[in-house]
């Protein structure tokens, strides 16, 4: 069911900068928030920014007025106050730390992209593990591939306390090729990586958040202005962040970063599909 408020003209058409914040998730719901705010009659200009800390600093200089991030990198590098592996920790940093910028964090989805350890199946059942935990027994008849930043971090590699038979290091996605390949056991990825998915890998599970450290979800910066003057943006950006499952994430990622489809064109089908928006 399509909410009203999309359906309709504003009091009050407003111009808004709605930027991304360097990654492909962030760069998904920007368009799909952009889409929806442009149906109730609002001008969006949309713009890709390089990371999070970065998209902070043009949205206090009045550069931007919004810009869509994740919850990780919110907290960690734009906030500076760790870690923090509690959802109800992550939200009270984000929602005092914003506050005391003039701004306001909205839109959490329920996905939480976090990182991972994905693992061939037959590696699983023969290993007879599941966790994260466990890799310290059976890493040292496992090979594991990781990308340069990954192994040298202490919240990466040195998270696991794990040392593998192999490591390869490969930049950017080529880990998935070898594990598909057979030439890997276990991989570094996320919850929600779509090339582990489509290869029928087993994410591991990670209940200390080893690994996973502050939850990873979409979240929405807004300077305070820009929330008075539009004041329907907020229930449009909570309605689209609620329909982003982890299933959906998978699927959407998976369209735009193994199938090369269009982002806008992703999001606009997404907004469709999930009644949104209307088709015309």
């Amino acid at each position: 069911m399509c909410l009203s408020l999309l359906g309709s003209v504003p009091s009050l058409a407003a111009t808004i900068d709605l930027a991304d914040s360097g990654t492909p998730t962030s760069r998904l719901v920007a368009d799909m928030e952009a889409i929806a705010l442009a149906r109730q009659g609002h001008t969006v200009n949309r713009t890709s920014i390089p990371t999070a800390s970065e998209a902070a600093a043009k949205l206090a200089d009045g550069a931007i007025d919004a810009y869509v991030a994740d919850t990780a990198r919110l907290v960690e590098q734009v906030y500076g106050a760790g870690q923090r592996r509690s959802e109800s920790e992550m939200r009270a940093v984000i929602a005092a730390r914003s506050a005391a910028r003039g701004t306001t964090a909205f839109g959490l989805s329920p996905a939480d992209d976090a990182p991972a350890v994905a693992c061939r199946k037959r590696i699983v059942m023969t290993y007879r593990f599941s966790g994260i935990a466990a890799l310290t027994r059976v890493a040292p008849s496992l090979s594991y591939g990781a990308t340069p930043s990954h192994l040298l971090r202490a919240d990466g590699y040195w998270a696991l306390r794990a040392t593998f038979r192999q490591v390869l290091v490969r930049s950017g996605s080529t880990r998935f090729a070898l594990i598909a390949k057979k030439r890997l056991d276990c991989v570094q990825s996320s919850v929600a990586e779509p090339r582990a998915a489509r290869l029928g890998l087993v994410t591991l599970s990670d209940t200390r958040r080893r690994l996973a450290g502050t939850p990873r979800r979409t979240v929405t910066v807004v300077a305070n202005a820009t929330r008075t003057s539009v004041p329907e943006m907020q229930a449009t950006v909570d309605l689209i962040a609620s329909k982003i499952s982890k299933a959906a994430l998978i699927r959407l990622r998976g369209a735009v970063e193994i199938d090369r489809t269009a982002y806008p064109t992703v999001a606009r089908e997404f907004l469709v599909a999930n009644g949104v928006i209307s088709p015309t």
